[in-house]
This record gives C-alpha cells, structure tokens and sequence, in this order.
C-alpha cells in the first residue's frame, strides 16, 4: 500500500481470505514497538563467513567497501548434517471449516463451486529449498533457512551485513545456526582505528533466541562513534544456551503495510500518533497459536532486505501489542488459547530509515520471525 517493500503472501486461494476475525472487535491489551537508529543511513556491506571474522573498510567515494582479511575455511561439504525444516501444517489442517473430507475447497456455486484438489497457496514450502529460497515456516518467514549445516556452528552471514558509513556507527546483518542444536546468540563487533587502535566494543544479543538448527536470525548494533573514524571491524558471533520454554510454533499472517511520511492518519484498532504527519512505517499482520495450548503473547521480528539481500533495518513488536494511543485500542488476553490470532504491527519512527524503505523505486523484503516464552 505504497511502501517500497513486499508485504509477502498472505493464504489465499482463489482470492479467499482464510480464517480472520474482525480485529476491530478485539481489545488492545498493551502496545510495544521495537526499532533501532543509526544517523545518515549511507550503509555498506560487509564481506566474509566466519564464526570469527574482520572487516576492512576501505574509502570508496562517499561509500566504504568492507573487505575480508580471510574468512576461516569450512568443512568440506561430506562432513555437512541435513536437518528437516520445521513446516506448517497443510493449508486443509489450518483452515478446516473451508475444506471438505476430500481435501476440497468449499466455495459457492457463483464463485465457481468447490476445487478438487485444493491448489497449494502462496508460501508453500519448496520440496528442495535453498537458503535464497523464500521460506514460510513456523515461526519464520525469509530467506537464508538452510539444511545443509556446512560451518557445524553458528555463522555470521557476512553477505547479509550493513554499515554505516556516515554520522554514527551502526550495523545490521543475519546470523545462522549451523549448529545440530537450537542455540542463544550474541554478537560482537570490535571498531578499530586505521592504526590498529580499538576504538570500541559493541555487542547485543539475536532477539530470535532459539536459533533452530539452519536457521537465521537477525542483529542490529549502534554506537556513538562517528562511523568516518572506524577503519576495520571484527565480529565475534557466540552461542548462548537457548530461552528456556521458548516456543516457536506460530504460524505468520500479513494483512497490509503503511508508508513513513505525509499520508492520512489511522485511527483504528491501529492509530497513528497524535498530531500531524509525518507518521511511521507500519505493517501489519497476526500470529495464529499453533502451540497446541495457551502461551503468552509471541515477539514478533522483523528485518528488512535490501535489493542486494542485506539487512537495511530491524524491529520488534509482540502480538496483542498496539501503539500509539492505546486507549482507542482494545484488550487481548495475556494468554493465548491455541488457534487464536494475535495482531501486530511493526513500526518504523525513525524518519531516515522509514523514507528509506518506503521509497517506491526500491524493493525491499520483510522477513519475520515469531518468538513465544512458556514461561511468561
């Protein structure tokens, strides 16, 4: 709806829209955002695969190019563990009021009748997916999932990394599990100076935590050291012990997606900030409880790719959670029972990165990560 991203599929067949309550009849019960920020978003990226890697940033016009100084080699592919991904159930498991016995889509006789066999919707799981492969998994939707665990520990995936060149330092990027294991991860970067010297070290944790086996997750890391004085930096990524009771099955739904900028306010379940524009980036979407019992709120992730596949922005929300004026909004409960849809929205304040990826003549893709704690 005017953002320069791509919302992603929704399920759809045949132009039905699959189980939805009406949202608008539900009660907000809290409303968190998440973001990051980083001044004059000129980005570069980074070059290397490594659990240990450094980057060199060597001037290039108002650019920097990041070159590696010699990424450890990785296993020889005889070595690599094949795991199975973790798919949705089928699309007649999902939405069993619009599927007869035989697997038919139900639809009235005006629209064509019934459809035999129900077609696959948008999403689906390629039988032999790579890790450029669009992926719609529980709790996971993107790029980067693989099966095939060549490093056999967790990996920076240095294609995927953005820096700043100008203003203050920040950076962006994915790591992956290649682990047999789900894991925590927690990311380092070390900024050096152009004589060696260490200017700085900044770390934060992957908010997607487990980290299944194969699968990605995305960092953001900020800092106030003027982007111009950092010459090289070197990454660090270490596994962590997973979140205890953590539950990742969820099912990701996207409903619609606002531009940043001068348009007309929301004032809905969804409602913009009071006053005038310019109003956030907003997507939004739901997750549907797969879990098979009550759990509290999931966190909902969200990272940006660039045209190139690099992570140009990050952002957190959790379902149930509305921002901005939350008093227009309603309440949903603490706990959700299985099979229940949890709205969310993610939002994007910061006025350079929001006109940056709502910008028309680019094409970014929204990644999406659904992430519950039992033990709420």
């Amino acid at each position: 709806m005017g953002a320069g991203f791509h919302v992603g599929p929704t399920r759809s067949i045949r132009g039905w829209r699959s189980r939805r309550p009406n949202l608008l009849n539900q009660r907000e019960r809290r409303g968190t955002s998440g973001g990051n920020r980083a001044s004059h978003r000129h980005l570069v990226a980074g070059i290397a695969a490594s659990v240990t890697v450094v980057l060199v940033a060597a001037s290039c016009g108002r650019l920097h190019k990041a070159e590696s100084t010699g990424p450890a080699a990785l296993p020889s592919p005889s070595t690599a563990v094949t795991v199975s991904l973790p798919t949705l159930p089928p699309i007649w498991v999902l939405e069993p009021d619009l599927f007869d016995s035989n697997g038919c889509a139900k639809f009235p006789e005006e629209q064509g009748g019934d459809v035999c066999p129900a077609p696959e919707p948008p999403g689906t799981v390629d039988p032999k997916p790579g890790p450029d492969t669009w992926q719609s998994l529980l709790g996971f939707q993107g790029r980067y999932y693989t099966q095939t665990l060549s490093a056999g520990e967790l990996t920076l995936l240095s294609d995927s990394v953005m820096m700043t060149s100008q203003g203050s330092w920040g950076a962006w990027g994915l790591v992956r599990n290649e682990g047999p294991l789900p894991v925590g991860a927690d990311v380092q970067a070390s900024l050096s100076a152009a004589d060696g010297s260490l200017i700085e070290t900044v770390s934060g944790h992957v908010p997607v935590d487990p980290l299944r086996p194969g699968e990605p997750g995305p960092f953001a890391l900020t800092s106030l050291v003027p982007a111009v004085d950092v010459a090289q930096v070197s990454w660090s990524v270490v596994a962590t012990p997973p979140g205890l009771g953590s539950s990742r099955s969820f099912d990701i739904l996207r409903y619609w997606a606002l531009p940043y900028g001068d348009r007309e306010a929301q004032s809905a379940l969804y409602s913009d900030p009071q006053g005038p524009p310019p109003y956030p980036l907003v997507v939004a979407g739901a997750v549907d409880n797969l879990t098979g019992g009550s759990t509290p709120e999931p966190d909902v992730i969200g990272a940006w790719l660039d045209e190139a596949g690099r992570v140009a922005w990050v952002a957190e929300s959790q379902a149930g959670g509305i921002p901005f004026n939350p008093e227009q909004s309603a309440t949903f409960p603490a706990l959700m029972p299985p099979r229940l849809l949890g709205p969310f929205f993610l939002v994007v304040t910061d006025p350079e990165a929001g006109s940056e990826l709502s910008d028309p003549s680019r094409h970014f893709e929204l990644m999406l990560w659904a992430v519950g704690n039992l033990q709420s």
